[in-house]
């Protein structure tokens, strides 16, 4: 399909260039003061800073959650040279990740216009850049940070292969590498690949195919030589988990409404939610999920009445079938998985919707009410959405969290302690730990060892505790208790 609108090259970049700065803006704006900081974060940040610092070179990446399998060690490898760049500081990895998806931002606009045209991708990435949703996925650091980048590769090259450019597998194998070794939303994109070259018929007998699969097999290396050193810990974990019932197993016809019920709603709230407290709509805490902020119902039947034109208008164009292949890979691969369905789970189905947004929203940029139309359209969700941002607040905030610490080892001196964290609310006792080994301070105990022990275990002092340091986690700060412990 062409665009149906000629624009001079250098004018055509404009609003791609403020569409990115856009992006930037929802992923940067008070950066530190909303950085989400907790127990995954600081563990993600301890494996390459581990690497950076010459401390232990890992084969694994981390445990996956109710599976009892362990995830391939590509994203920590990929994150040791932000952890080198800026030596371990955690805003450092933040700023990555959010670099990131700006530019996927970019990335969105590129694929829209390949696959449809110009305006369906100015649309798409427009959309992606003020969802208040999808910068928080985008600031948010840790293993499933790269999800919306690898889906939009993934999209990308698949489509490349299509059209007989096969030698984008290639590039196609890294990306699938990494989203399988990165988190266990990746297994959707090896699915959506594996269906999209069923069904669309893709080359088989091409050398650019079989590099590509012996590239792929080789970038699991690492976690053939970790199974040989653990008695093939995750094969005996997969055979377990395949073969046994799980008590957070649900019947299948619950688990579909689960799972369509979660995206549905999720959907909804990309394009608009009244934001809740952001620790609320971050932490992976399940006592948090009703708090978390709910779309009005007018967005919903916006979002039916464009499903609706989608349907009419897209039945018999090819790069749909593809996009809604993702979609659907992404909500089939989670009948399987026996755990919660935190909505993060749906992100490599979220960025196929923006691009057939942009397919459905296109045509009224080529009539005059139409523009104005789809213009007021999206500027109402850009300033909605700019709405949340600049409202946006946070409880146990990075900020109070750092200078917290800060402030401990002030009191503390060069005295051995031990680290306690207290809360009212058990969700938000984290965060503390890493940040003593970003400073150079090793607690000689603390809450996190049966977690944490083997990432710092070598670097613990040898002489016995003398002082207590406990924080006392509030939501809107964080009181200190520096004290002697009994006996010293």
């Amino acid at each position: 399909m062409k665009a149906k609108i000629k624009i001079p090259p250098i004018v055509s970049w404009l609003p791609v260039c403020l569409i990115v700065l856009l992006a930037a803006f929802f992923r940067l704006y008070r950066f530190a003061e909303l950085f989400h900081w907790t127990m995954d974060e600081e563990y993600w940040s301890y494996l390459p800073y581990n690497i950076a610092t010459g401390y232990h070179f890992p084969l694994i990446g981390g445990h996956i959650a109710g599976t009892g399998l362990y995830s391939g060690p590509l994203f920590v490898y990929l994150m040791a040279l932000p952890a080198k760049l800026f030596a371990g500081n955690p805003l450092g990895f933040g700023l990555t990740v959010a670099f990131l998806g700006i530019i996927n931002t970019f990335l969105l606009f590129y694929v829209g216009r390949k696959i449809f045209n110009y305006a369906a991708g100015l649309i798409a990435s427009f959309l992606y850049a003020a969802s208040f949703l999808m910068s928080l996925f985008d600031r948010h650091y840790w293993n499933a940070s790269l999800t919306p980048i690898l889906a939009t590769l993934t999209i990308w090259f698949i489509w490349e292969i299509w059209h007989k450019r096969v030698k984008f597998a290639i590039p196609l194998a890294a990306v699938l590498a990494l989203a399988f070794h990165a988190h266990g939303t990746g297994m959707a994109l090896l699915l959506f690949t594996l269906i999209a070259w069923i069904y669309f018929r893709l080359p088989l007998k091409s050398r650019f195919v079989v590099i590509a699969i012996v590239l792929f097999i080789l970038l699991q290396t690492p976690l053939a030589i970790f199974e040989l050193r653990h008695n093939f810990i995750n094969s005996r974990a997969l055979a377990g988990y395949i073969t046994t019932s799980s008590g957070g197993a649900y019947p299948v016809g619950t688990r579909l409404l689960a799972i369509v019920s979660g995206f549905g709603s999720s959907t909804s709230r990309l394009f608009y939610f009244p934001a809740n407290d952001l620790a609320i709509e971050q932490t992976l805490c399940p006592a948090y999920y009703p708090r978390r902020g709910i779309s009005p119902w007018w967005v919903d039947i916006l979002l039916v009445m464009t499903g609706i034109f989608l349907v009419y208008r897209g039945r018999n164009v090819p790069a749909i079938r593809l996009l809604l292949l993702l979609v659907f890979s992404t909500l089939a691969g989670l009948i399987i998985y026996k755990g919660n369905l935190p909505e993060y789970f749906f992100e490599p189905g979220f960025v196929p919707l923006f691009l057939l947004c942009g397919f459905t929203l296109e045509p009224l940029a080529g009539k005059k009410f139409g523009r104005v139309l789809l213009l007021g359209a999206l500027g109402i969700f850009a300033v909605l959405n700019l709405t949340n941002l600049n409202r946006a607040r946070r409880s146990f905030s990075y900020n109070v969290k750092i200078e917290a610490v800060r402030v401990a080892i002030g009191q503390v001196g060069k005295l051995p302690f031990v680290l306690e964290a207290k809360s009212h609310d058990a969700c938000e006792i984290y965060g503390f730990r890493y940040l003593f080994s970003y400073f150079g301070v090793e607690p000689a105990r603390s809450y996190m060892d049966p977690y944490f022990s083997w990432l710092y275990d070598k670097k613990i002092p040898v002489l016995p505790p003398e002082k207590l340091v406990e924080f006392n986690v509030q939501p809107e700060n964080i009181r200190l208790i520096v004290d002697t412990l009994p006996g010293k």
